[in-house]
């Protein structure tokens, strides 16, 4: 996570090292030394990400060998930068949003090995000058969003956004740790219960694409594999035709055509194929983050592509995403999460689907009141669109998020409410006692406390969580003057705060045995947001900048890293995980 937070303006360039008027194409620049190659660079690239290796001296030498290439080129960049700046380590090389360009790129490289014989330093030269190039064009989209920037925008707003709108671009492929692992095998274990209640045909057939059995063999499969993405191991071999078999099913293995529109999308063949075959059961690790990702998130993928092939199930893949959204994202695992955490309190607690027996509308996706203190839960399983974090541009990315998390007007003139406002609804419900399940409390008297729990790692980047938060900042006032002409007063509504969905998970039993509260922790984390935005405007753009990464903590950050202070030994294992391995062979 930490690797992402690049200061651009650092970043190494290709014009800085090599001169000319013009970039050369990092496709003529690579093709001629096949794709193999260039798919071991990109696996030992990846490799320096997840090891958190950011000193460019030593990519430089893993890149080059030890020799005089290597000491060439940092000549090159003591040069070009100041030699102060490279020994205080203030420059990147190697980012991960470069990575996935270079690895697009490589996809459309034919699969074929470099006719022989070449020059193997001329060809890691050829390919590092491709990379430099691919860090310019990301530089050069710094410009892009400066334009697409309102021009009353400025100061903090200014700084958080040029972050953000970048960030999000490649945001989910620095989302890989060994916590991330294990949360994934959590929600999997829950979704693989849904999907066999949902349709025991489909839950077969899914079965039967994974070649398993069962969750705990599926569990047995995919755990050592992402396990591997934590270690230095960068090529993996099959032990098994079981195993390769199920390791080809996350391997890229077709020619892709420069015309087929690699390059504009969302690194889709990357999420769907993070790993690369180079010979007889052996693999080369192409992408760490998303063979973690996919533990889960292969799961929808995967049976939404069983339903679109076979049409014999009888549901269509807008109802298989509704149901799953609505059944499961939105209901069945943050039921078994939220009930988890209050299992042993004596909180009045209530589920939407028991809210929907008394309201019908208008309830909370999940509610728990502990005295005067009322936690209101609206859950999102939505996404920012591919296009869009990719379009590095702002009032884009605004509008798609008030589309999908705050609200819009349809064509007969009508609001649809989405999160942000369907919070605010909540919030006025309970204020005026409209919640027939729970009216024993006094208004005078009570702390709302609105959550957001979402499944977009995206939703909380520091300006995106930012804006959904202004945004319910304003309907909050608007509300509390209604009630205020109503007679209402004394209560106090509570700042949004947005939770991960993995968040959740991890925070769930912790909460169950009373480590930590949930709305401690709410308190806890806006005091410290609010002592955060004294900035001044005396400070200069790039220090803003680098306040927003060195400083900025969303409520979710927030929450691991309370979790990961905890010490060792008191720390927890989520009990899905102990019945998994006690019960695994």
């Amino acid at each position: 996570m930490q690797f992402s937070n690049l200061k651009m303006s650092l970043l190494i360039k290709y014009s800085f090292l090599f001169g000319g008027e013009e970039l050369p194409d990092p496709m003529d620049l690579i093709k001629p030394y096949g794709r193999n190659l260039v798919m071991k660079i990109i696996a030992l690239l990846n490799s320096f990400i997840q090891q958190e290796m950011k000193d460019v001296k030593l990519q430089v030498v893993n890149w080059f060998g030890q020799g005089d290439y290597a000491d060439q080129i940092l000549q090159r960049i003591a040069a070009a930068y100041g030699p102060i700046v490279l020994k205080e380590k203030g420059l990147f090389l190697i980012n991960a949003y470069s990575n996935l360009r270079f690895n697009e790129l490589a996809m459309m490289i034919p699969d074929a090995n470099p006719v022989e014989p070449f020059d193997h330093n001329q060809g890691h030269l050829a390919l590092f000058k491709a990379y430099l190039v691919l860090n310019e064009r990301f530089i050069q989209t710094q410009d892009h969003l400066l334009q697409t920037l309102p021009e009353n925008y400025e100061g903090i707003e200014k700084a958080t956004w040029m972050i953000s709108a970048t960030l999000i671009s490649h945001f989910d492929f620095t989302y890989c740790s060994e916590k991330s692992m294990l949360i994934g095998l959590v929600k999997s274990f829950y979704c693989f219960s849904f999907i066999e209640m949902y349709n025991s045909k489909l839950y077969k057939a899914y079965l039967n694409s994974l070649g398993v059995d069962s969750f705990r063999d599926y569990a047995k499969r995919i755990l050592p594999l992402a396990s591997l993405c934590f270690s230095e191991v960068k090529e993996i071999n099959a032990k098994s035709d079981e195993d390769d078999s199920f390791l080809q099913k996350l391997s890229f293995d077709m020619d892709i055509s420069e015309e087929s529109g690699v390059g504009t999308g969302d690194f889709l063949e990357i999420r769907n194929r993070p790993l690369y075959r180079i010979g007889e059961k052996s693999y080369l690790l192409l992408n760490r983050a998303m063979v973690v990702s996919k533990i889960y998130g292969g799961i929808y993928w995967g049976v939404k592509s069983i339903i679109e092939d076979d049409k014999s199930f009888g549901i269509s893949v807008n109802k298989f995403r509704i149901d799953y959204t609505t059944d499961f994202s939105e209901g069945l695992l943050v039921y078994k999460l939220l009930q988890k955490s209050y299992r042993r309190k004596s909180y009045k607690q209530f589920s939407g689907k028991e809210m929907q027996t008394s309201m019908r509308s208008n309830e909370p996706d999940y509610y728990v009141r502990n005295g005067n203190k009322q936690l209101l839960f609206e859950v999102k399983d939505s996404f920012i669109s591919g296009e869009v974090k990719q379009s590095f541009e702002v009032k884009k990315i605004e509008t798609e998020l008030r589309s999908k998390f705050y609200k819009f007007e349809k064509e007969d003139g009508k609001i649809k409410e989405k999160a942000v406002q369907q919070l605010i609804t909540r919030i006025g419900y309970a204020a005026r006692k409209k919640f027939p399940f729970d009216t024993s409390y006094k208004i005078q008297n009570l702390r709302i406390y609105p959550i957001l729990v979402v499944y977009d790692i995206n939703l909380t980047v520091p300006g995106i969580e930012r804006l959904l938060v202004d945004w319910f900042d304003q309907e909050r006032d608007k509300l509390m003057k209604e009630l205020a002409q109503e007679g209402i007063t004394g209560l106090k509504i509570q700042d949004l705060v947005i939770l991960h969905i993995d968040g959740l998970t991890m925070l769930s039993e912790y909460l169950s045995i009373g480590r930590f509260s949930l709305e401690n922790l709410i308190d806890e984390h806006n005091l410290r947001i609010k002592f955060l935005r004294r900035f001044t405007n005396k400070k200069t753009f790039d220090q803003l900048k680098t306040d927003v990464l060195n400083s900025y903590l969303s409520f979710n950050d927030f929450v691991m890293t309370k979790i990961d202070a905890i010490p060792k030994d008191r720390k927890i294992m989520m009990s899905e995980i102990r019945e998994l391995f006690y019960n695994i062979d």
